[in-house]
């Protein structure tokens, strides 16, 4: 897909890092306190594959987060919790969360597609929770361009929409679209639903 990127990455990053500082922006003028958590992934990492070491540092996406941070610096109502390592832990309420960007589930082709690797990965992860003492109730992930919520796992939807790599994945076909819940803080996760990209072929 580098065949058809509209910019080289340095011009991307200060494109979508306007588009963010607009959208918090937006937030901060509705809400009195915004807090902004961020892991990276695959797709800004620097090197062919992702590296164990430096993993966070040697990404794109964590420069953009920092570029972000700080030209919000001085903010009161603003809060930025950037991951230095693949998995950042937080709690909503008493509702405990982890979330990464879901590149360490591996695998996927058979014909339980995503479920099979997800669950695994969630299971390993729970174990070690355990271990150290650092429990959570949902695991909160992107990655797989599609929109999951199952047992503790909550997948986020490909903002860009359907692609020819998702149509080579043979991935079921979805709207673009956000994960959206509420947190309440006697029943944790109560409300849930997606907010949509694009409606009957036009994009908002």
């Amino acid at each position: 897909l580098r065949m058809t990127n509209e910019y080289p990455i340095s011009k991307s990053m200060l494109s979508v890092t306007d588009h963010l500082i607009a959208g918090i922006t937006l937030l901060l003028n509705t809400f009195k306190k915004v807090a902004i958590r961020g892991v990276v992934g695959n797709h800004g990492r620097w090197d062919k594959k992702m590296p164990s070491k430096n993993r966070v540092f040697e990404n794109y996406e964590w420069l953009v987060l920092q570029m972000l941070a700080r030209h919000f610096r001085g903010e009161t109502g603003l809060h930025f919790d950037i991951a230095d390592g693949a998995d950042l832990p937080f709690n909503i309420y008493g509702t405990r969360y982890l979330v990464n960007h879901g590149d360490q589930a591996k695998g996927g082709s058979g014909i339980a597609g995503a479920l099979s690797p997800l669950m695994l990965m969630d299971a390993r992860k729970r174990k070690r929770a355990m271990a150290t003492k650092q429990e959570y109730d949902y695991q909160v992930l992107g990655h797989w361009h599609q929109k999951l919520f199952f047992k503790g796992i909550i997948v986020n939807s490909a903002l860009k929409g359907y692609d020819e790599w998702a149509a080579s994945m043979n991935f079921e076909w979805e709207l673009p679209s956000q994960n959206a819940w509420v947190t309440h803080p006697d029943h944790g996760i109560t409300v849930v639903w997606p907010i949509y990209l694009e409606r009957q072929g036009v994009t908002f």
